[in-house]
C-alpha cells in the first residue's frame, strides 16, 4: 500500500499541510490514496471519504482493505 511519500505530487503535497491526529474529509477522492496514506503513517486519527461517481466505490474498498485500515460504511 502507498504511503504519503508515494503519493503524488499533489497529493503529497496536501498530506504534508494536512493537520495532525485529526478527522480528515476526503471529498472527491482518488481511490482512497490520500486518507489511507494518512493512516498507514499514522498522521490522522480517521477519515471520511466520498466519490460522486458510484463506479470508484468498489476500488475505494479495496484499497481500504489492502492497507488494513478499518472501513465503516
Amino acid at each position: 500500500m502507498m504511503h504519503v511519500e508515494q503519493l503524488s505530487e499533489r497529493l503529497r503535497f496536501i498530506a504534508l499541510n494536512t493537520p495532525r491526529n485529526t478527522t480528515v474529509a476526503d471529498i472527491g477522492t482518488d481511490h482512497a490514496q490520500l486518507p489511507v496514506a494518512l493512516a498507514l503513517d499514522g498522521l490522522i486519527k480517521k477519515s471520511s471519504s466520498k466519490r460522486c461517481k458510484w463506479w470508484t466505490i468498489p476500488k475505494c474498498t479495496s484499497k481500504c482493505e489492502q492497507s488494513s485500515v478499518n472501513r465503516t460504511d
